[in-house]
C-alpha cells in the first residue's frame, strides 16, 4: 500500500479504523503509562524528573512524530526537554547517557531536512536578462556545475535545481566549479572557511568548515557557493535548538533571515550560486557563519540577543587570511560545541524575533 507524499504510512493504516483524534488519544494514553512507569511527574514538575523520565518524554514525542508526521511544535518541545535534562541531570560528557537524547533528536530532525526556511524560485533566473559578460559567464559556470552534479546524483539533468543534495557536499561541489573554471580559462581559487576562522579542530571537532570558490573576471572578484542551500534546512534552523550541548549550533540560514541585508545576500546566492565579492556582501555573508559559531553560552552570559555582529569586511579578510581568528576576540567557551549546560534551560533565545 502506498501513502501520499508527506503523510506517514502508519496514519493511513489507522485511518480506516479510528480517526486521527482517537489515534492522538491513544498515543497520549500510551505516553501517560510510559511516564508513570518511570515515576515521572507531569510537565509542570519536569525539573524534578530523573534521567529516564526525560528520555520517556522524548520517546513519546518521537513516537507521535512517527505516527502523525513531523510537527514543528513537537520538535521545539523536544529541544526544551533536552536542555532541561542536561541542566538538571548533570550527565557526564563522555557517557552513553549523554548521547542517547542527542540520537533521539537527530532522528526527529531528519523529518525536517527537506523543509527550507527560505523558499527559492529558480525560475527567476530566466527573467533576468540584463547582465554583463562576467555575470553571464558565472551563470554558465554555475549552471554547468549544477548539471554535472545532477548527473552524479540522479543519472540525468532535471529542471528543478532545488532537488540537488547539498548537505556536506561543499568541497565536492566547489571543486566541480573550480574544474569548470580551469576548463574554460577563468581564474579561480578554492577557499576554505574554517570554523571560528581558525585551524584549531576543537571548535566543532574538525567539522564546521565550508568550501567556496573565488572567481576573478574583468577585474572583479566573485564568490561562488553552489552548496549554500545546505544551511537553510529547517532541521538545523529552529532557534530553540540553541543551548544544547554537543551538537552543531543553529545553522547560518537562521541568522541570514534576521536582517533585510543578510536575507538579500542569502537569496541572491541561493538563486544564482554566486555574488559579487564586495565588502558589503562579504560582511553579510560571513556574519551568518560568525553567528553559527556562537553557542548558547554566549547569549546566556552576555545577554546580547541582537544577533548583530561587530566585525567589518576588513576584520573578515584578516580572519580568512589566518592573520586573526574569532577566538582572539570572543571567549573560546562560547564558540563551537557547547560543552557546559545552560544555567537556565528555559532561556528564551527568540526574544529579539
Amino acid at each position: 500500500m502506498c501513502s501520499k507524499p508527506g503523510r506517514p504510512l502508519m496514519v493511513y493504516y489507522f485511518q480506516d479504523k479510528v480517526s486521527l483524534d482517537k489515534l492522538t488519544f491513544f498515543v497520549d494514553k500510551f505516553a501517560y503509562f510510559v511516564r508513570k512507569s518511570y515515576n515521572c511527574e507531569s510537565d509542570k514538575g519536569v525539573k524534578t524528573m530523573d534521567y529516564r523520565g526525560y528520555i520517556s518524554k522524548l520517546r513519546t514525542i518521537e513516537m507521535r512524530q512517527t505516527l502523525l508526521g513531523p510537527d514543528e511544535d513537537e520538535l521545539k518541545k523536544a529541544y526544551r526537554i533536552v536542555k532541561e535534562l542536561q541542566t538538571n541531570c548533570g550527565v557526564d560528557v563522555n557517557s552513553e547517557m549523554r548521547l542517547e537524547p542527542l540520537r533521539i533528536l537527530s532522528d526527529m530532525e531528519k523529518s525536517f531536512e527537506n523543509k527550507m526556511i527560505v523558499l527559492n524560485d529558480f525560475r527567476e533566473l530566466k527573467a533576468i536578462t540584463e547582465k554583463n559578460n562576467a555575470e553571464m559567464t558565472l551563470d554558465n559556470i554555475v549552471k554547468l556545475a549544477r548539471q554535472r552534479l545532477m548527473l552524479q546524483q540522479f543519472g540525468h539533468v532535471i529542471e528543478d535545481y532545488s532537488k540537488l543534495r547539498t548537505l556536506n557536499m561543499c568541497e565536492v561541489m566547489s571543486r566541480c566549479v573550480l574544474d569548470i573554471c580551469n576548463e574554460v580559462g577563468v581564474k579561480a581559487e578554492l577557499k576554505c572557511i574554517n570554523a571560528g576562522y581558525t585551524n584549531q579542530t576543537d571548535v566543532f571537532g574538525g567539522y564546521g568548515y565550508h568550501f567556496v570558490v573565488i572567481v576573478y573576471l574583468q577585474g572583479e572578484r566573485f564568490l561562488v557557493d553552489v552548496s549554500y542551500s545546505q544551511f537553510f534546512g529547517m532541521d538545523h534552523n529552529m532557534i530553540e535548538r540553541l543551548g544544547i550541548c554537543d551538537i552543531l549550533n543553529c545553522a547560518p540560514g537562521l541568522y541570514m533571515t534576521m536582517t533585510e541585508e543578510r536575507l538579500k545576500v542569502a537569496k541572491r546566492i541561493l538563486r544564482d550560486g554566486w555574488i559579487e565579492l564586495t565588502d558589503y556582501n562579504l560582511k553579510n555573508y560571513l556574519d551568518g557563519f560568525t553567528l553559527w559559531y556562537r553557542n548558547g553560552l554566549y547569549y546566556e552570559n552576555t545577554q546580547d540577543f541582537s544577533y548583530i555582529v561587530p566585525y567589518t569586511a576588513y576584520d573578515y579578510k584578516r580572519f580568512l587570511s589566518g592573520e586573526d581568528s574569532l577566538l582572539n576576540h570572543e571567549n573560546p567557551e562560547y564558540i563551537g560545541y557547547q560543552r557546559k549546560p545552560l544555567k537556565d534551560p528555559h532561556l528564551d533565545f527568540s526574544r529579539r524575533l
